[in-house]
């Protein structure tokens, strides 16, 4: 069953994570989520890649130049590339990778408060996720 992500920043709704372009943003409806299935990282049973539901390899990643959150497709298979995979831990969405929590989280923007970009953060404004099963009818509507 694919997975939504609804998220709230310092107690504030800020909706469901969304997909333009390849770039992933906070601030959208339900109707508008970004939906996921989830594919099991090594043996570990609460870490997982986030795959673009409906795609064949669309995963979501963080990019080492700004630490954005965005599509990533891997060039050979998903266990062999630099994606990385992700946790919800404290109510946090924890990026791993290597079987390591990294130190980021799924993060607004440090620098502009007004953004609704979804970043990879040690610093700054972690957002508290809580993931969502999307309804059958919800994958209909799709």
């Amino acid at each position: 069953m694919s997975k939504i992500l609804k998220i709230s920043d310092n107690g504030k709704d800020f909706g469901y994570v969304t997909l333009k372009g390849e770039v992933f943003y906070g601030g959208g409806s339900r109707s508008e989520a970004a939906k996921f299935d989830l594919e099991k990282y090594k043996n570990e049973s609460n870490t997982f890649y986030f795959k673009l539901t409906g795609t064949k390899e669309s995963y979501m990643d963080v990019k080492a130049a700004s630490s954005r959150i965005q599509i990533v497709k891997p060039t050979f298979s998903v266990d062999s590339s630099s994606i990385c995979a992700w946790r919800i831990e404290n109510q946090e969405l924890q990026m791993i990778i290597s079987s390591h929590f990294t130190g980021k989280c799924l993060s607004r923007s440090t620098d502009d408060k007004e953004s609704k970009a979804l970043y990879g953060n040690i610093l700054g404004s972690h957002c508290t996720v809580t993931m969502e099963e999307v309804a059958k009818n919800e994958m209909e509507e799709a």
